[in-house]
């Protein structure tokens, strides 16, 4: 008795779609947290198994305006909003270049429907460069304080430097220190460094000096009309009317 067609049938079905998309071994999950600067290249984890020709693999965007950014089933195929920018590589692995802000998002790499990796990607701007300002207090200590100030995207770090020494460094991107210009320890250059998980700027440097008292500033400004005043004296008294003499002894 030969097997009726309701019979066949299904059974070509189900070897067919193991023959197509044979099914992946493991229910591990991978989990990848990446974080990378507006502008450059990233490189998106493919499914850690090894891959054949057989399997279906699909890297999606859930949520994304496409939702999807390739598959590879033999040959890989790249959506067309990503064929300038995207490379599918044969282990399922992804190049994305030029990164935008839109960029950011949730990933994931299936293989034959089957999820096995997530990539939570963030891009970022770079950190703009901060400025360190100083305010001279004028008082007994000869207090100076440092005022360092920047902005940026992500977790932003905050780091004020003495010559080459850190002096301190605090999260955010704002930064207040006191010193005294009095101690020889203090004195010098100073700048700040504002930096978020993808890039680092330096302010530019500023200087502390001993402090110099407003009546030796007075006394310096003085002598120096005194003895301006002393050449001009000298000039008018002595030199000029020598210079006139010798001219008319010449014209005769």
């Amino acid at each position: 008795m030969s097997p009726s067609p309701s019979m066949v049938c299904p059974c070509i079905i189900l070897v067919s779609l193991l023959t197509c998309c044979p099914p992946v071994a493991g229910n591990k999950v991978t989990t990848y947290n990446i974080t990378a600067q507006i502008g450059s290249s990233v490189l998106l984890p493919g499914p850690d198994i090894e891959i054949n020709e057989n399997m279906y693999l699909e890297l999606k965007k859930p949520g994304g305006h496409p939702d999807w950014l390739a598959f590879f089933h033999g040959l890989p195929t790249v959506h067309d909003n990503y064929t300038t920018r995207g490379e599918y590589l044969q282990n399922g692995s992804f190049i994305l270049r030029n990164l935008t802000k839109e960029d950011s998002g949730e990933y994931l790499q299936e293989v034959n429907t089957k999820l096995l990796a997530r990539i939570n990607l963030i891009a970022l701007a770079p950190v703009k460069q901060p400025e360190l300002h100083k305010q001279d207090l004028h008082n007994k200590q000869c207090e100076v304080v440092l005022n360092c100030t920047g902005s940026g995207e992500g977790r932003l770090n905050t780091t004020l430097l003495h010559g080459e020494k850190v002096i301190t460094t605090q999260n955010g991107n704002a930064l207040v220190v006191s010193v005294s210009s009095r101690l020889t320890e203090s004195q010098g250059s100073y700048m700040c460094t504002l930096a978020n998980p993808v890039s680092e700027k330096t302010s530019p440097f500023v200087e502390i000096q001993y402090p110099v008292s407003i009546w030796v500033l007075v006394v310096l400004h003085w002598s120096c009309f005194v003895l301006v005043h002393a050449c001009l004296s000298l000039l008018f008294i002595f030199i000029l009317p020598q210079l006139v003499n010798s001219a008319s002894h010449n014209s005769k």
